[in-house]
């Protein structure tokens, strides 16, 4: 604001020196221009607060600017160059008179962006999945924990190394297995599983499950 009484100030030393008709013109033409902008600033000061420190509301209008595109710079709450000039871009846009200051219109016009935002975000939002279609029945999981459980705990059954050479000493007891007793599962020791699962009506898959180890352990006990 000093600023500005300061150019108004070297604009009148300066029209002193012009004729009396261009002077008088000038001179009037700057005082409404001048105590226009005064008068606005005036009423954005009644809408939204003082724009001299941090406001809530310049925030939100930011914000608002943010959302749409019209501004770039940091959300600070403060109305500085960039916020303003980010505000004549939108009252251009929306056909209002571009002074970069907030007036009754350009405040009702930034909030029906937020509220056009805060819509299509809802819309998004309700095109979305619901957790509960996401989420599996409890049953379903119970039977995925089963189906994953079940691998798991044959996977860990060969893995070890004591209980494979159990499986290859029934396997050859059985007169299925005629390597080495190892306790590696390889592709001789899967050949022999998958014998002695189809020789016994098993599940002929090279996996020592649950019924594949009972039979087995016929063998080794």
């Amino acid at each position: 604001m000093i600023r500005i009484f300061l150019i108004i100030f070297i604009i009148l030393i300066s029209l002193s020196i012009l004729n009396p008709q261009t002077r008088d013109y000038l001179n009037e033409n700057i005082q409404k221009l001048f105590f226009k902008e005064a008068r606005l600033k005036v009423k954005e000061k009644e809408l939204i607060g003082s724009t001299d420190i941090y406001s809530p509301r310049v925030e939100e209008i930011q914000n608002i600017l943010k959302e749409t595109g019209f501004f770039k710079g940091r959300v600070d709450g403060l109305m500085g160059s960039s916020t303003r000039q980010a505000i004549k871009i939108f009252q251009k846009t929306k056909g209002l008179n571009p002074t970069g200051i907030i007036d009754t219109d350009t405040y009702s016009f930034l909030l029906k962006e937020r509220e056009e935002q805060l819509a299509l975000k809802n819309l998004k939002l309700e095109q979305q999945p619901s957790i509960l279609e996401k989420t599996p029945s409890l049953e379903k999981s119970k039977e995925e924990i089963l189906k994953i459980a079940g691998p798991q705990k044959e996977e860990k059954m060969i893995s070890s190394k004591e209980k494979a050479k159990l499986i290859q000493i029934a396997l050859k007891k059985a007169g299925f297995y005629t390597g080495t007793i190892d306790g590696k599962i390889g592709p001789k020791t899967i050949k022999a599983i998958k014998a002695f699962q189809r020789k016994n009506n098993l599940k002929v898959d090279g996996i020592v499950g649950k019924n594949t180890w009972e039979k087995l352990k016929v063998y080794w006990e």
